[in-house]
């Protein structure tokens, strides 16, 4: 085995016997067994006399919310919906579309005294009123110089500007229109809240007619309905784009791991290369075994 010699200063360093053989060539003593070469299985491919410096990845951080795991799910479409409505696709929600008329025929309009017409209906849903309409019917108002004045309470409380007058010059022909007001100011009421028509005025009293009051509501649970689904899409759209750039950004990772394992064979080759150079030099210095 090696003996130990001492540098000038008294630190200990190995020193190697030699032996020689029948030849007369050196050997060492109580040697290893020779390493004879080595194989290059990397698949790089050996480069210049520098190892490539070995550049770590940027640090990603993880915001989706998700769980990583070893598999990446399934991406399921959602089912294609058909569409049976009639109607034509648009981009745009129209602001009627909650709009909600209640109808109550009135079979004589004599009956027109300061009195309810409709007590406490109640609508079932939240929203606002928006007007207090009138159709003629078959037995129009022939006596002239009659009228009646209805007006719109939501609960107690009458309805600014919903009042709707009927005169016999305008209830005179079948399916002749009486427009009330639409009201742009928040005319609201609750899903509890309930709708009467009361006859306020009237100063000459119908003696025939008949007709039927329109009641025109907006259902505002149903337009907060969707504008919640409105807003869920564009947060879905919002999401998509998001989800889009957290793949591009795995398959950048991916690229530049690709890359750095395609440098490291390449070092390793090399590597691998001067090792084998270094054999040989030991070879031909008959320091180790062929």
């Amino acid at each position: 085995m090696p003996t130990e010699s001492e540098y000038a200063d008294g630190k200990k360093f190995p020193r190697i016997k030699f032996l020689l053989d029948s030849d007369g060539d050196k050997i060492l003593d109580d040697q290893e067994p020779a390493i004879i070469s080595l194989t290059d299985s990397t698949g790089g491919t050996a480069g210049s006399d520098t190892l490539a410096a070995l550049v770590n990845l940027a640090a990603l951080t993880d915001s989706t919310t998700g769980t990583p795991n070893d598999v990446l799910a399934a991406l399921t479409q959602l089912a294609t919906l058909a569409d049976n409505s009639g109607g034509a696709a648009g981009s745009t929600i129209i602001a009627t579309l909650g709009r909600v008329l209640h109808t109550h025929f009135v079979s004589d309009m004599s009956k027109f005294t300061v009195n309810d017409v409709i007590t406490d209906y109640k609508p079932g849903f939240a929203g606002r009123f928006l007007a207090l309409d009138w159709i003629t019917g078959v037995i129009p108002a022939s006596t002239a110089s009659k009228d009646a004045t209805l007006v719109g309470h939501i609960e107690s409380t009458i309805v600014t500007d919903s009042a709707l007058a009927l005169t016999t010059a305008g209830c005179d022909t079948i399916g002749k229109v009486v427009y009330g007001a639409v009201h742009s100011a928040a005319m609201e009421f609750t899903a509890a809240e309930t709708i009467s028509v009361l006859c306020t005025v009237s100063a000459a009293d119908f003696v025939e007619g008949e007709g039927t009051i329109v009641l025109a509501l907006q259902n505002d649970d149903m337009m907060d309905a969707i504008a919640t689904l409105v807003a869920e899409q564009a947060k879905q759209i919002t999401w998509n784009a998001s989800n889009r750039n957290s793949i591009a950004t795995i398959a950048r990772e991916l690229a530049l791991q690709k890359t750095l394992n395609t440098v490291l064979t390449g070092s390793l080759s090399s590597l691998s290369d001067k090792i084998q150079e270094i054999i040989v030099a030991l070879r031909n210095l008959n320091l180790i075994d062929t």
